[in-house]
């Protein structure tokens, strides 16, 4: 199997890539349904809700990255892809399976977590493009 990988703007002509090289994967090698709405309880205690549009497939992503490394995806790189990618642009990731997808990062606060004394975990949602 290939590893993970995420490029911006695209996997054709990226101007920016990172792949993961130590752990990557959809969690439970699932996907999530989001609904587009909000919902929302009256003081008197009466739901309502408002719809914005189609529901969202929202893929629960997670990696382990190397704290500080010169030539494979550490915490900087991964960090710089995603400064520069942010939520407002879509780039494709292409999984272990070879499968590529166009996602939006929507994950906010972003949080890398200690994962041992060499790694940082992270979590990310990627939405479907």
């Amino acid at each position: 199997m290939a590893n993970h990988k995420f490029d911006y703007p695209d996997a054709t002509s990226p101007s920016l890539s990172i792949e993961f090289t130590i752990a990557a994967r959809m969690e439970e090698d699932a996907d999530t349904l989001r609904f587009n709405d909000i919902l929302e309880q009256s003081k008197g205690g009466t739901d309502a809700a408002e719809e914005f549009g189609d529901d969202q497939d929202i893929y629960p992503f997670s990696a382990i990255v190397y704290r500080d490394h010169e030539t494979l995806a550490d915490k900087a790189s991964l960090y710089a892809f995603l400064a520069t990618v942010k939520r407002l642009n879509t780039f494709q990731w292409t999984d272990d399976a070879s499968t590529v997808r166009t996602v939006r990062n929507v994950t906010n606060p972003i949080v890398f977590e200690s994962f041992g004394p060499d790694y940082v975990a992270v979590r990310l949602e990627l939405k479907k493009q």
